[in-house]
């Protein structure tokens, strides 16, 4: 390569330090949430293809990442079991499946496995697979019933609370230490309701230790949703750290992910120069990339990225049986969201929270004239966080300078949480 000659993304040499693949091993529900994009936002592709993944689906995909973990040279795999809802699937693929992608571990690279489920299918015999297989849980739920059971209802319009608080005391009784350990939450925000009263019924009703918020998936060209207003949700982020700093007894996900960020030892010396060495050699590193996987073996972009429309129908189609990572990861649209990762927008140039932010969440970045080149349609509100955050450090002896060092920063996606 002469000196200067930049290279396209299809002739990159890549890394991807983590891959997070999203596994649909079914493609339907036994609820039907009032706000679900799957089934109820217009796209209907999932009736034409199988309602759950046969086993020789995650048999490709075990030869598939496989394949990604030399090419790659990928340090982590998180596969995350998903849907629809995942424990409808046959308890015996299930287990099958955590051995043939357990069987990828090597001495390089680390494998996790994880399931997402709606916490109404917990039972005795999946509590025992579960645990064998050391599969962390995440649960998705809204609060308590009264928050809850109105967007969440089975299909006959009954309300979920009660299977999900039966499950996991179950759960919770044959082994507490695996409950504490493995299992969380996770909710999408909604600004009308009072989070402080969440929290607490996760901790004290579900018993759940760690916990984890998304700001809804909305765009420039969407808005957020319900007529709702950025500081909105500034006050809500605050009223979960208010919640985390009374309680003191739990872990909230957006919160250690920003309390990380104000880390001495964030990225270690032996790290970063791990990390020059293969930029200078020429390797694009990707920090984290989230895969779909299709109970037929379609590959898709995460689902986070629907919001940003026209960009997503430009991603790739294609399938396990036809492509590598390496190959699927070389299209042009991934050039365009890596560069947009590493590149703040225009209006974020001169903010005081860019070295910690980055912009915001790439998906809230969008606008159809702009693409990627706006700050996060939240950017009030994560002011309004940050602030606060920085504010309660600062007042328990975090040194003012090291506040300053950090803001002063370069944020960086794609070494974000990777020290070694």
């Amino acid at each position: 390569m002469a000196d200067g000659e930049e290279l396209t993304w299809s002739r990159r040499n890549l890394k991807v330090r983590r891959l997070q693949v999203i596994f649909k091993v079914v493609e339907r529900c036994n609820l039907a949430c009032s706000y679900c994009y799957y089934f109820f936002g217009g796209d209907q592709s999932y009736k034409d293809r199988p309602a759950r993944a046969a086993l020789g689906v995650a048999e490709e995909l075990a030869r598939f990442l496989s394949e990604a973990i030399e090419d790659l040279r990928i340090d982590e795999v998180d596969i995350v079991f998903h849907g629809g809802e995942p424990m409808l699937q046959r308890l015996e693929d299930f287990e099958a499946m955590c051995g043939l992608f357990r069987s990828l571990r090597t001495d390089r690279c680390r494998i996790s496995l994880a399931v997402q489920t709606n916490g109404t299918r917990f039972t005795a015999s999946w509590n025992e697979a579960l645990r064998r297989n050391n599969v962390a849980i995440g649960v998705s739920v809204d609060g308590p019933p009264v928050i809850n059971d109105p967007n969440r209802p089975f299909h006959n319009g009954k309300g979920s609370s009660g299977k999900i608080e039966q499950g996991l005391a179950l759960l919770r009784a044959e082994d507490h230490g695996y409950f504490r350990r493995r299992v969380g939450s996770l909710t999408v925000l909604d600004a009308a309701h009072d989070y402080r009263t969440v929290v607490d019924y996760f901790a004290e009703t579900l018993g759940i230790e760690t916990q984890g918020f998304l700001l809804p998936d909305c765009s420039h060209d969407d808005g957020i949703p319900d007529g709702r207003s950025a500081a909105d949700y500034g006050q809500v982020l605050c009223a979960l750290f208010d919640a985390w700093t009374t309680r003191g007894d739990i872990s909230v996900r957006e919160i250690s992910n920003l309390f990380r960020r104000f880390q001495l030892a964030y990225v270690s010396e032996t790290g970063r120069a791990s990390m020059t060495a293969l930029e200078a050699a020429g390797v694009q590193v990707i920090g984290n990339h989230v895969l779909v996987v299709h109970s037929n073996g379609d590959l898709k972009v995460d689902d986070s990225y629907i919001p940003a429309a026209a960009w997503q129908q430009a991603a790739p189609v294609a399938n396990l049986g036809t492509t590598s990572l390496a190959d699927y990861l070389r299209a042009p649209c991934f050039d365009e969201l890596y560069a947009a990762m590493q590149t703040p927008p225009d209006g974020c140039r001169e903010c005081l929270w860019l070295g910690i932010c980055g912009g915001g969440d790439i998906e809230n970045r969008w606008s159809s004239d702009r693409r990627f080149n706006n700050p996060s349609i939240f950017c009030e509100g994560l002011r309004m966080f940050y602030e606060r955050v920085v504010g309660y450090l600062v007042s328990n002896g975090y040194p003012l300078e090291s506040v300053a060092r950090r803001l002063s920063g370069q944020y960086d996606p794609f070494t974000a949480g990777y020290a070694s």
